[in-house]
């Protein structure tokens, strides 16, 4: 038990020891670390006071790091950065100073004169905002802040700051009269601006003459002295080198001398890293080839925080840009996100999109070539890289992309004779008729087959027949005398009623070409249309003689073509009897024929026999639903013209049959809603479409009224007096709605 006790005393002695040693080890550190603390400080004020001043910012920059909140390192760094004219990093360390000791008003007002310098407008707002809080502003402080609002263009807010401001402070304060003058530059001419800001320039306040310089070199610029717009920007580089560099630099990258443009970015890089103008740097260099160059920037912005990584991503995407490996550059693109929207960067884009194939993103890339004007210079550029991803667009018969590309490409300003031809083509197809367009791309390339084909058509089809002839006899002078021109050309006589010439033509044409299936056709629909017995007896003539079925097959069909213009309708069901085709076309033709002698159900028949086959599904439907309808089969006409509503619901033949369906149904509602949608769509409406749509207006109008539903019979009636201005029935219920509302009033 003696032994034990020993023990515990021992024990805490030699605790007791051990904590007195440790306090001793630990005071000695603190000690070390406070000397060293205290030299580190003692050699950064001495190099700075020898006027070393490289080594006195590594010093006071490692003060800072084992003391954060010293003060004078503080100011000392600041004042080493104003002394540099790097006004980012002084406004920095001062607006850091001015946080430990409030009461030194040097330190914010040292601030805030840098941030000007800097322009970092939204900063002083900012910094301003918070200090009002507390205290109020002096009048300097008060046009530092109109002034910024302004430069945010926040107009109203600088003027109102502005007229606070007592005179006395406002005539002495040249940034307060550069305020003033931007505030009233809409009611100067430009000569009396530039007196003004030539002035202003030699009024010896750094931040005016600077704000000054840069004024009028956006008015040179702005009237295309470019002479001038570079005198001014490199006196306000030369007077503020960390503000007027990176504008010098993007005046020259925009006059495409990008070896100036890459020098004024160095320099302005020589006040420290910056990702903005590392990637403006690489593509002035990307513009001039210089990949070595590009690829030695890029190491530069390997580390550190997100917006120097994505210059790095950036930068690398340029270097394997100009290579050509547009794998590298697509991985490295992926990394910004599309954050990057300047010229080259969407270069890179389109160059990604034709290398992935994608025509939904090369699109999105073109359609910035239109909005913005930088891109103009790349346009020749873009045409080279998507042309060929169109033509292989359409040769996988994706015409709808290809054409959606072409559009965009054209859009943008392109000159380029296949991008006008598929454009126009896409229009045609979908029934768009642009006349300025086609004169515009004629002018471009006035001897061009295709555009004067495409030309023609477009004239044809609004029945400007005069100007359609024109453009085809030159395409026939040039020796374009293909059977598509010439059937042109026929088209063109008949409109201007010269039938005659027209099928002389049709002759010569067929004559070339003895076994063209759809020319026989062709030349009997035309004697059809213009009821030319001849012209049907001579192709009789022609396709029995023809030693080819197919061409025999056609004689019974002209046969009763023929009789059906002589008005001989059993002659009519003799030859559609001996007809026995497979051809969608002739069948389709036979069922019409059949329609019009009324023998319903052989038409029916017919129909039902392409229904699957002929081109224009609908309208088989459309006639089927006729068809069916004249038969009093009205739930099955109805069936029918609803399948051709949800197949074709804008086409206007289709609305026009569904919506008589609906009529003659009693579903009056949809009914008018249809049938409104086929007069919107079209200027030639056919009348029966129209007098189905006043019985259905005037049969809603009694139901509406009957029902008390007295506004809905008012825009019924408003509805049919724009159409009908006299309407009997909608001036008599309007007479009654109003003698309703008088009787409310009493």
């Amino acid at each position: 038990m003696k032994n034990r006790k020993i023990n515990v005393k021992y024990l805490v002695l030699s605790g007791l020891v051990l904590i007195s040693f440790a306090s001793i080890g630990i005071f000695g550190y603190f000690m070390y670390k406070n000397r060293q603390k205290v030299e580190l400080f003692q050699l950064a004020m001495a190099a700075y006071a020898t006027g070393n001043y490289p080594q006195a910012k590594i010093g006071f920059v490692n003060v800072l790091r084992d003391d954060y909140n010293n003060e004078i390192a503080l100011v000392k760094l600041a004042e080493l950065a104003e002394r540099s004219g790097n006004w980012a990093e002084a406004s920095y360390y001062w607006n850091r100073a001015s946080s430990l000791n409030a009461f030194d008003d040097h330190y914010f007002s040292a601030t805030i004169r840098n941030m000007l310098k800097c322009r970092d407008f939204t900063g002083i707002t900012r910094l301003l905002e918070n200090y009002k809080k507390t205290k109020a502003l002096d009048a300097e402080d008060m046009i530092f802040e109109a002034f910024s609002h302004f430069m945010l263009r926040n107009y109203g807010k600088s003027r109102e700051l502005l007229n606070e401001i007592p005179d006395s402070a406002k005539t002495s304060s040249p940034l307060a009269e550069l305020l003033e003058f931007y505030l009233t530059v809409g009611q100067n001419s430009d000569p009396e601006m530039v007196d003004k800001l030539i002035k202003l320039s030699k009024c010896g306040d750094s931040v005016v003459m600077f704000e000054a310089y840069t004024s009028l070199a956006s008015i040179y610029q702005n009237n295309e002295n470019y002479g001038k717009t570079e005198e001014s920007l490199k006196s306000a580089a030369t007077l503020n080198p960390f503000a007027g560099l990176p504008l010098l630099g993007e005046f020259y990258s925009m006059r495409a001398n990008h070896a100036a443009a890459s020098k004024a970015y160095r320099d302005a890089l020589s006040f420290g890293p910056s990702a903005i103008l590392a990637t403006k740097l690489g593509e002035s260099l990307a513009a001039q080839n210089d990949r070595s160059g590009i690829i030695e920037l890029a190491k530069s912005y390997r580390s550190g925080n997100r917006q120097a990584l994505k210059a790095g991503y950036y930068l690398d995407a340029l270097a394997a840009f100009l290579a050509g490996d547009w794998k590298t550059m697509g991985n490295n693109l992926r990394y910004l996100d599309d954050s990057f929207n300047t010229p080259p960067a969407i270069m890179m884009r389109l160059c990604l999109a034709v290398y992935e194939r994608n025509s939904e993103k090369a699109g999105q890339a073109l359609e910035r070539f239109s909005s913005d004007l930088r891109f103009r210079l790349m346009v020749p550029r873009a045409v080279q890289i998507t042309l060929p991803f169109i033509i292989g667009l359409i040769h996988e018969q994706k015409i709808t992309e290809a054409a959606a590309l072409a559009r965009k490409l054209e859009k943008s300003g392109a000159s380029d004779i296949i991008v006008s031809r598929l454009v126009l083509a896409d229009n045609l197809q979908k029934n768009i008729s642009v006349p300025s367009e086609i004169k515009k791309a004629l002018e471009k390339f006035p001897e061009d087959q295709v555009l004067l084909g495409i030309a023609a058509v477009d004239a044809l089809r609004d029945g400007r027949y005069r100007e359609a002839l024109q453009y085809i006899e030159k395409n026939l002078k040039n020796g374009f005398n293909t059977v598509d021109v010439r059937l042109q050309h026929i088209a063109a006589l008949e409109g201007l009623k010269q039938n005659d010439m027209a099928a002389t033509e049709f002759r010569h044409v067929m004559d070339e070409n003895p076994d063209r299936f759809e020319l026989i056709k062709g030349f009997m629909e035309f004697a059809v249309r213009n009821a030319r017995i001849n012209d049907l007896e001579f192709l009789v003539v022609r396709v029995m003689t023809s030693d080819k079925p197919i061409i025999r097959q056609f004689a019974p069909y002209v046969e009763a073509e023929k009789a059906f213009i002589i008005g001989n309708n059993e002659q009519v069901k003799y030859y559609l009897k001996q007809a026995d085709s497979n051809y969608p076309e002739l069948v389709f033709r036979a069922a019409v024929l059949y329609g019009l002698i009324d023998e319903l159900d052989m038409g029916i028949a017919s129909y039902l026999k392409i229904a699957d086959s002929f081109p224009d599904r609908a309208l088989v439907q459309i006639n089927l639903s006729e068809l069916y309808d004249a038969k009093g089969n009205s739930s099955k006409a109805l069936e029918i013209a609803e399948k051709a509503w949800r197949s074709e619901p804008e086409r206007v033949e289709v609305l026009e049959c569904y919506g008589i369906r609906l009529a003659k149904s009693g579903e009056l509602d949809k009914a008018s809603l249809l049938l409104e949608q086929a007069m919107a769509r079209s200027n030639s409406t056919s009348s029966r479409a129209f007098e189905y749509w006043r019985e259905v207006q005037e049969r809603l109008l009694e139901q509406k009224f009957n029902r008390g539903e007295y506004s809905a019979c008012r825009n019924l009636c408003i509805k049919l007096l724009r159409r009908i201005p006299d309407h009997p029935q909608a001036l008599q219920y309007l007479k009654k709605l109003d003698e309703i509302e008088k009787q409310k009033v009493q």
